[in-house]
This record gives C-alpha cells, sequence and structure tokens, in this order.
C-alpha cells in the first residue's frame, strides 16, 4: 500500500471502532459515503471522521453538518485527512473560525516485518468467546485505565451487542496472570489492516512485558487471517513505523464560556508515542448554543 492508501485504510479502522457505539447510551453516529461521525457526549469522544464533500456544494453542507452537530453536543474534533474533499476543506474550515491544533498520531507497520510470535512463560493470552470472558476484559481494562467499570460500561456494551466468535473482524484479548486478567487490548480487522485499539495493563503489572506479548499474539492472528498491514495509535514501536496524519479539530464552548473538551477513547489515560511525522489540526472556538449532557 502507498501512504495515501495506508491512511484511507486507517480511517475505515477507525470508523469501524466507532461504529461499535451507535445506539447506545446517548450514542449517535452516522456513516455514509459523504460523511462520518460520532456524537458521545462523553466516551468514546465526539469526532468528524469522514468529509467527501462536492466542492459546489460544499459551503452549504459544511454549514449543515456543523448545525447538525450543534443540535446534538458541545464540542467535537473534526479530523481532515489527506482523501477528504474538497480539496481546500481546511481553508474552508479555517473561515469559519477554525485554527490549526494538535491531532492524532498513528504508526503503521508491514506485519511481514513483525518478529515471528514470541510467547511469555507466564502469560496466558485468550480471544472473548462470551460474556464471562468480556466481563473478566471489562474489569481489567478498566482497572488498566484507571477508571471505573462504570465509566467502561460503553465498551461492554458495544462489545456484548457485537457478538462473538472466531470470524468476526472485531475481537478483544486478555493476557491472564494465573487467573488474573492483566492485560487487554482490541484487535479490529477492516479496511485492509490490522488495528489496535485500547491497549492496556493493570498498574502493578507494568514493564514485565505482558502487553508486547499480548500485541505479538495479535498480529500473528492477523497475519493467519491474510493482513498484510498494521496500525496502532498507543505502544512502544520501533523508530521504522510510519505514522498517519490526522486532522482539523474545533473545539466549542458553551454559553457559559466554558469550554467543553472530550476526551477521546484513545486519550483514556493513554501515553502519547514519539513518531516521524505528524498533521496539522484545527481548533476553534466557535459560539453555540449550551452544551448537552456534558
Amino acid at each position: 500500500m502507498k501512504n495515501a492508501e495506508l491512511i484511507e485504510a486507517l480511517r475505515l479502522n477507525y470508523i469501524e471502532y466507532f461504529r461499535l457505539f451507535h445506539g447506545q447510551h446517548g450514542i449517535r453516529t452516522h456513516v455514509d459515503r459523504e460523511t462520518a461521525w460520532i456524537v458521545a457526549n462523553g466516551p468514546p469522544g465526539n469526532h468528524i471522521l469522514r468529509s467527501n464533500l462536492q466542492a459546489a456544494e460544499a459551503e452549504e453542507k459544511i454549514d449543515s453538518l456543523i448545525s447538525r452537530i450543534k443540535t446534538l453536543t458541545g464540542g467535537v474534533r473534526w479530523l481532515v485527512f489527506p482523501e477528504d474533499r474538497p480539496r481546500d476543506l481546511r481553508a474552508r474550515l479555517k473561515r469559519r473560525g477554525l485554527s490549526t491544533g494538535r491531532g492524532d498520531l498513528w504508526m503503521f507497520r508491514r506485519l511481514q516485518q513483525v518478529p515471528a510470535k514470541r510467547n511469555h512463560s507466564q502469560l496466558r493470552i485468550s480471544p472473548v468467546r462470551d460474556r464471562p470472558g468480556l466481563r473478566g476484559w471489562w474489569t481489567a481494562s478498566a482497572l488498566g485505565f484507571g477508571t471505573t467499570q462504570r465509566a467502561a460500561q460503553p465498551w461492554y456494551d458495544a462489545f456484548r451487542r457485537r457478538g462473538f466468535g472466531p470470524k468476526v473482524r472485531i475481537t478483544n484479548y486478555t493476557g491472564y496472570l494465573d487467573q488474573k486478567g492483566v492485560t487487554t487490548a482490541t484487535l479490529i480487522l477492516a479496511g485492509g489492516i490490522a488495528g489496535i485499539y485500547d491497549l492496556s495493563t493493570l498498574p502493578d503489572q507494568r514493564g514485565k512485558g505482558f502487553a508486547s506479548a499480548l500485541v505479538n499474539h495479535m498480529l500473528e492472528q492477523a497475519r493467519q487471517r491474510g493482513i498484510p498491514m498494521r496500525a496502532c495509535r498507543q505502544g512502544r514501536l520501533s523508530s521504522s513505523t510510519k505514522v498517519l496524519v490526522s486532522g482539523p479539530v474545533f473545539r466549542r464552548r458553551s454559553s457559559s464560556g466554558r469550554q467543553i473538551d472530550h476526551k477521546s477513547s484513545d486519550e483514556r489515560g493513554r501515553r502519547k508515542v514519539r513518531t516521524s511525522r505528524q498533521s496539522d489540526t484545527l481548533r476553534s472556538t466557535v459560539p453555540t448554543a449550551p452544551s448537552r449532557g456534558v
């Protein structure tokens, strides 16, 4: 894959992740050929993920999308990818008061370049195949991110509704030390790449190689299913990895002037990683009606 193709593949993988949450806890998602977005008013965040607009209609549709989002929330991140249209989308957003900011950092690596699977002598890794397994994953994930199970409820509900089985494209994994879940992550096979999400390890079990062993296991599973590339937003990868750009963001304030800054699913206590490139994002303060349900 060329860089542009990789970035578009990542976008498709990212959209697949956020579509998990549609229709629960007041979360709205919308995906069609022109736009894709999620509004959650809390975890996993508010994001515009696709803008594919004809230039002749772009002004009207940008304004329409912003107006639609305003009715649902007080803040959103607008990611602009290289394949988004119109080509001058960034300039059009800036004319509406959006300013440049920092976006997400992603890394790619060919699975053929990943070392062969290395087992950890103490760790037993298991895919989540039923509700008891999902409850174990949910408990360990919440502890790993330093949050409560109540705060992590959208993830439990999303994966419970998604279902289980060896052929699903989205699989959660738990690494067990004896009978205790100590490291967790999610593997999404979509867009022709393997996306790794929500990698965590219990605080008192870090630095022992458990997360690395879990990632290696998931990558081996992806490789066996014919996936050529992996993408990861979190974790330690080699300096040879390639990074995705990310895009414009705007943040809005409520009528009281308080800034509304929803954390995305990738920001729940995760470490940021250094990469070889990063893109610009857009941020702005846009006059709005009061926010809802922060």
